[in-house]
């Protein structure tokens, strides 16, 4: 039976460092382009303005890869769908041609034309992590091993993560260049293993098959609120299964051959997704929460400078505040984005220094995943916590390159 979103409280108790700016009136912000959108949609992917795809389903019927050509006014179905299980992760290139991967339950595709999609050789079985870069390249994270394409996704390398190096299941990857890889773990308490019936995206989201008794019809939904800590426990590989928050950071810088790691933390938080502008420049995020024994609840921004020492640049305090994706522009400006207190998403033009909230006039929703045109236009999936995910818009339009 789903879960409702445990409440945010209006107040923030705002931590010393780092400060936080005041808003700009006249600046970008998100608003909701598209409500009610879908009863599962996890993944936008924008190759320009006005061209991108997202996934849909009314929750009765199978989901289905959807394009939009009118900068996410109309959406429709694209030419063929494969028989995903799950669609969890949408991607896109626009160079050399336009690269569009999905990934998810048994749900990994690529397309060369952003109309017809095809089955991907080797790829996962799950993952929830996909980004589409330059050249034909393409990065998934799932469990121990970090997947890579570099032919637009048709097929996939496996790049194995072995333990102990791996000290918690991985959850994101990032490839700034074709040696330099990044990855995120973590797990929490009640960490559930994926099935053909649900798979746990976060603590407090789940996408779920769900069969009823009478007739036997199924329906594909999002649950919101703490996992049942009855179920099953997803252990790293080699391992103990954990008892409760981990969270890491593990880089290869030879394409995936040797791993190290470069940041563990046991007891506060689990990490979700990370994007770096360069080989040396990422953002993180991650998220912990008091109901099931975090030391230190609250969501978290964590970023490097120099690809070794990832430091945390803001620590929202509030329980429930949750972040999932994040984005870099340049060596100094990105944007995280979950659910706040005050808004959607919070956004740095000063390496972390400082942040703006932004989205303060939409309530109810909680970002599940990101894509921008530019640092003034981008677009955003969300869910609520009637379980139903909308599409939101930032800004608008904008020749600002990146």
């Amino acid at each position: 039976m789903p879960l409702l979103v445990a409440l945010l409280p209006l107040a923030l108790s705002v931590p010393a460092e780092p400060i936080e700016r005041p808003a700009d009136l006249n600046a970008p912000d998100w608003k909701i382009k598209k409500l009610q959108f879908s009863a599962v949609s996890i993944g936008v992917a924008m190759a320009n303005h006005t061209t991108g795809w997202s996934s849909f389903t009314n929750g009765a019927e199978a989901i289905k890869i959807t394009k939009t050509t009118d900068g996410g006014s109309t959406w429709t179905p694209v030419a063929n769908q494969t028989k995903a299980l799950m669609v969890m992760g949408v991607a896109a290139s626009t160079t050399p041609s336009v690269d569009v991967v999905t990934t998810g339950l048994a749900s990994t595709s690529y397309s060369i034309d952003g109309n017809h999609f095809l089955s991907s050789a080797l790829g996962p079985f799950i993952s929830q992590s996909v980004v589409a870069y330059s050249g034909g390249r393409v990065v998934l994270a799932s469990g121990a091993a970090v997947y890579v394409s570099t032919n637009g996704g048709k097929s996939f390398s496996h790049k194995a993560v072995p333990a102990p190096v791996l000290q918690t299941p991985g959850r994101y990857a990032a490839a700034p260049s074709a040696n330099v890889l990044y990855l995120t773990a973590g797990t929490w308490p009640a960490h559930t293993a994926a099935t053909a019936s649900e798979v746990q995206l976060t603590s407090q989201l789940r996408f779920v098959n769900r069969t009823f008794a009478i007739g036997g019809a199924s329906r594909l939904g999002l649950e919101t609120g703490a996992a049942d800590e009855s179920g099953g426990v997803f252990p790293p590989p080699g391992r103990d299964p954990p008892a409760g928050y981990a969270a890491q950071i593990l880089k290869s810088s030879d394409g995936g051959a040797t791993w190290t790691s470069l940041f563990l933390d046991t007891g506060a938080f689990y990490f979700n997704g990370i994007d770096c502008f360069d080989e040396t420049h990422c953002v993180a995020v991650g998220e912990g929460f008091g109901h099931d024994g975090s030391t230190s609840p609250g969501a978290r921004v964590y970023a490097t400078s120099d690809g070794e020492k990832f430091e945390l640049t803001h620590h929202e305090p509030t329980d429930g505040a949750s972040l999932m994706a994040a984005k870099m522009f340049s060596a100094h400006e990105h944007v995280a984005g979950g659910r706040l207190p005050t808004g959607l998403t919070l956004h740095s033009t000063d390496a972390g220094k400082t942040y703006a909230t932004k989205g303060a006039t939409i309530k109810g929703q909680a970002i599940t995943a990101m894509s921008f045109v530019s640092p003034t236009h981008g677009f955003a999936t969300a869910v609520n916590g009637l379980q139903i995910c909308s599409l939101l818009e930032y800004g608008a339009p904008s020749t600002r390159p990146f």
